[in-house]
């Protein structure tokens, strides 16, 4: 992909920073387009803002019992807005100051069920999230009006994608792809990828928008987009519980049982296995805009940061 430095995975990650003590547990994290912050949504309607490597607390939001458990969190490409999504269906905007304080500048209703997965536009006023509704929107981040609607999925809807254009949006319950023209208004591409939408635990697609991984039992299916055929089967031996393409759209990290792999998926080939924690499923993981870091919730008061081998 151009304009993405290549990182090598093919030497061990190494863990930069621990948070810990985190009361209530993490569920969602995000790393900031710089590297210095990240974003951790936490349960029982908690997050925080950490500064990176160091891991230092900078915004421990005590309970916003209106948002529910934050699911998901995500900045804006240029790092000045973060966007989280809670089990209420409600969203929340946050201004992002240089020295990492937060301010909040708008809350939209979005959904009607828990936010669980998000994408942001190239140019930072759009947003594309899917809730446990079974359905997908597209909305203008300042102003909540929804742009199109992408519904009738069996399930919960586990990725999301938005074109660097912004006219193709994609949306995936891991049974369906959705492919949205904002242009048209309209789905204009239907791909059925999965028996069914509880076959796996997760999905993720690839920001060139080529490629779906697909959880399905303990395997993951790797699909062409573009040609709408399954290309792929990367076998493992255990559910993965997250997963997350790099910027390459070549490496995808996948979350399993206290471990993060990640896979090479031009090469069908796992590239190495970090184990994190023991005996915790790794739901939510996230990879930085550059590829070079990983974070996790690692146990049930912890989140990890990895940085690629040097």
């Amino acid at each position: 992909v151009s304009g993405v430095a290549a990182v090598d995975y093919s030497k061990i990650m190494q863990p930069v920073a621990r948070i810990t003590d985190l009361s209530w547990g993490a569920k969602s994290v995000a790393i900031s387009p710089n590297n210095k912050l990240l974003m951790i949504g936490r349960k029982a309607s908690c997050a925080s803002l950490c500064e990176l490597p160091s891991g230092r607390m900078l915004v421990d939001s005590g309970r916003m019992e209106h948002m529910g458990d934050i699911g998901v969190c995500a900045f804006t490409p240029d790092g000045k807005v973060l966007l989280m999504g809670g089990a209420k269906g409600l969203v929340e905007v946050y201004a992002v100051a240089p020295d990492g304080s937060l301010k909040l500048k708008k809350q939209h209703q979005v959904h009607g069920a828990e936010v669980t997965a998000m994408s942001l536009s190239a140019d930072g006023r759009f947003a594309l999230t899917g809730a446990a509704d079974k359905g997908a929107k597209y909305w203008e981040i300042s102003s909540g009006q929804v742009r199109g609607v992408i519904a009738d999925f069996a399930g919960k809807i586990k990725a999301t994608r938005i074109a660097p254009s912004g006219y193709e949006l994609m949306v995936t319950d891991g049974k369906m792809l959705k492919v949205y023209s904002t242009n048209e208004s309209a789905v204009v591409k239907t791909l059925e990828v999965g028996r069914s939408h509880v076959s796996g635990q997760a999905a993720a697609i690839s920001p060139d928008g080529k490629m779906l991984a697909n959880g399905n039992a303990y395997a993951i299916e790797l699909w062409d987009l573009e040609l709408g055929v399954k290309v792929g089967v990367l076998e493992g031996k255990e559910i993965n519980w997250s997963m997350r393409y790099g910027p390459d759209s070549r490496h995808l990290f996948a979350g399993g049982n206290g471990v993060i792999r990640i896979w090479d998926c031009q090469r069908r080939a796992k590239v190495q296995e970090n184990v994190i924690g023991k005996s915790f499923y790794v739901k939510n993981l996230t990879v930085s805009p550059d590829g070079s870091l990983v974070s996790a919730p690692c146990e049930f008061s912890a989140v990890v940061v990895l940085k690629a081998g040097q």
